[in-house]
């Protein structure tokens, strides 16, 4: 994999300082920001790494943020290689999809977009006028996904009967603890359900891996 250079580093180094000048930037009373307006950028100094977060110096940082691009490359590399993967499987298979899998697919979507909404602070309902679009509108723009994804947890489901792959119970009852902790409301079946479900998909994709 290809090594983060200098000029990756300094980059990255005044995306950041130009966000923190957005986010701190202090306007006089009344006045608005406007849009594409060239902010002063604070000097990258030991006092301004500090703000940022439990850095020593600006040797530190760089130091931290080198290793940190390198993981984000590294993770895209792998999610990278992982899609081509199931992009072959899919490709290949001929499997027909039950209408109710896409259908419960879609639901799965539209419930992501809704929350993913709501924590930008917006109602979803507003946000549809305001793209001019309706529900049925965007579940047609997501079908082709929602059968490639349904498409692909079938295949994967279908593997892991074939190689006799199974999560341990211990690691399922842990993880879904936690989960339960977080989403104290949530349905513990379900939770259960989904946990096994990403601990299998997850297996499965190592499987794939190193065949």
């Amino acid at each position: 994999m290809e090594e983060v250079n200098e000029k990756q580093i300094e980059e990255t180094i005044e995306q950041i300082r130009k966000m923190w000048a957005d986010q701190n930037h202090s306007h006089k009373p009344g006045e608005k920001h406007v849009e594409g307006e060239t902010l002063p950028l604070p000097e990258v100094n030991d006092e301004f790494v500090k703000k940022l977060g439990d850095f020593k110096d600006v040797s530190d940082f760089k130091i931290k943020l080198r290793e940190n691009i390198t993981k984000e490359k590294e993770l895209k590399a792998k999610d990278k290689k992982r899609l081509l993967i199931l992009e072959e499987i899919i490709k290949d298979s001929k499997i027909e999809m039950p209408k109710a899998l896409i259908e419960n697919e879609l639901d799965k979507m539209e419930g992501q977009f809704k929350g993913d909404i709501a924590n930008m602070g917006l109602q979803p309902e507003d946000y549809l006028k305001h793209i001019k679009k309706t529900w049925e509108d965007l579940r047609k723009e997501w079908k082709p996904d929602a059968e490639k994804r349904s498409k692909t947890q079938l295949i994967l489901q279908k593997i892991a009967l074939e190689e006799k792959l199974e999560p341990k119970k211990e690691d399922v009852e842990k993880e879904s603890n936690h989960l339960k902790e977080q989403y104290k409301d949530a349905d513990p079946e379900r939770i259960k359900a989904y946990v096994e479900m990403v601990m299998v998909n997850e297996m499965v994709i190592k499987f794939l891996e190193n065949a």
